[in-house]
Protein backbone atom coordinates (compact mmCIF):
# COMPACT_ATOMS: atom_id res chain seq x y z
CA UNK A 1 0.00 0.00 0.00
CA UNK A 2 2.76 2.77 0.92
CA UNK A 3 4.32 2.00 -3.00
CA UNK A 4 0.52 4.14 -3.62
CA UNK A 5 0.70 6.81 -1.32
CA UNK A 6 0.96 10.05 -3.03
CA UNK A 7 0.02 8.94 -6.41
CA UNK A 8 -2.84 10.51 -7.99
CA UNK A 9 -5.60 8.79 -9.10
CA UNK A 10 -7.37 10.22 -12.57
CA UNK A 11 -10.45 9.45 -13.98
CA UNK A 12 -9.85 11.77 -17.27
CA UNK A 13 -6.66 13.25 -18.35
CA UNK A 14 -3.71 11.01 -17.81
CA UNK A 15 -0.68 12.64 -16.71
CA UNK A 16 3.24 10.47 -16.34
CA UNK A 17 2.91 8.93 -12.81
CA UNK A 18 -0.89 8.96 -12.54
CA UNK A 19 -2.83 6.12 -12.01
CA UNK A 20 -6.31 5.11 -13.06
CA UNK A 21 -8.12 2.80 -11.06
CA UNK A 22 -7.43 -0.75 -13.27
CA UNK A 23 -3.63 0.70 -12.20
CA UNK A 24 -4.46 1.01 -8.57
CA UNK A 25 -6.34 -1.71 -8.28
CA UNK A 26 -3.03 -4.07 -10.18
CA UNK A 27 -0.95 -2.44 -7.99
CA UNK A 28 -3.04 -3.95 -5.10
CA UNK A 29 -1.83 -7.55 -3.19
CA UNK A 30 -3.44 -9.99 -5.03
CA UNK A 31 -5.75 -11.17 -1.61
CA UNK A 32 -7.24 -7.45 -2.24
CA UNK A 33 -8.14 -6.69 -5.75
CA UNK A 34 -11.71 -8.19 -5.69
CA UNK A 35 -12.48 -5.96 -2.77
CA UNK A 36 -14.59 -2.99 -3.22
CA UNK A 37 -12.75 0.04 -3.51
CA UNK A 38 -14.32 3.46 -2.22
CA UNK A 39 -12.46 6.39 -3.19
CA UNK A 40 -13.25 9.26 -1.06
CA UNK A 41 -12.40 12.67 -1.83
CA UNK A 42 -11.19 16.08 0.60
CA UNK A 43 -14.46 16.85 2.59
CA UNK A 44 -16.17 14.39 1.16
CA UNK A 45 -19.40 12.95 3.82
CA UNK A 46 -19.14 8.78 3.96
CA UNK A 47 -20.82 5.91 6.09
CA UNK A 48 -18.96 4.89 9.11
CA UNK A 49 -19.98 1.88 8.76
CA UNK A 50 -16.95 -1.56 8.74
CA UNK A 51 -16.85 -3.87 5.76
CA UNK A 52 -14.03 -6.00 5.59
CA UNK A 53 -14.14 -6.37 1.90
CA UNK A 54 -13.75 -2.56 1.12
CA UNK A 55 -10.72 -0.49 0.93
CA UNK A 56 -10.93 2.82 1.23
CA UNK A 57 -8.96 5.81 -0.49
CA UNK A 58 -8.42 8.79 0.87
CA UNK A 59 -7.53 11.43 -1.74
CA UNK A 60 -6.23 15.42 -0.98
CA UNK A 61 -7.72 18.72 -3.18
CA UNK A 62 -5.13 17.57 -6.05
CA UNK A 63 -6.11 13.70 -6.47
CA UNK A 64 -2.98 12.49 -4.65
CA UNK A 65 -3.83 9.46 -2.24
CA UNK A 66 -3.01 10.19 1.37
CA UNK A 67 -4.32 6.80 2.80
CA UNK A 68 -5.31 3.40 1.87
CA UNK A 69 -7.21 1.29 4.81
CA UNK A 70 -9.69 -1.27 4.64
CA UNK A 71 -13.18 -0.82 6.03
Amino acid sequence: RNNLIGKTLITDKKQKGDLDMSQLIELLPAHMRSFHIRVIGEGMAVTLDFRDNRINVSLDKKNRIKIINIG
